[in-house]
């Protein structure tokens, strides 16, 4: 497979480039707060819970969304 010119473009992931700076800063004994990982090991607060809850069941976020999609990413998609 050729990949196309467009996505030869496409810049690399930046937390992908600094992951060898993470690394090595770790291996020198350095206590790092990794603020590009999230944690997927905790649950989410309890506020963020209920807020989902809460538009979960507002009936108007139900059914289907135009049929156009949404002019922001169409005009994204066509540029």
């Amino acid at each position: 497979m050729i990949p196309s010119a467009r996505l030869a473009t496409v810049p690399e992931f930046p937390f992908a480039r600094w992951a060898v700076h993470y690394r090595a800063a770790e291996d020198r004994g350095l206590d790092l707060i990794r603020l590009d990982i999230g944690s997927p090991d905790l649950p989410p607060p309890p506020a963020v819970i209920e807020a989902a809850c809460e538009a979960i069941r507002s009936p108007t976020e139900h059914g289907y969304p135009g049929y156009r999609g949404l002019p922001a990413l169409r005009h994204a998609i066509c540029a």
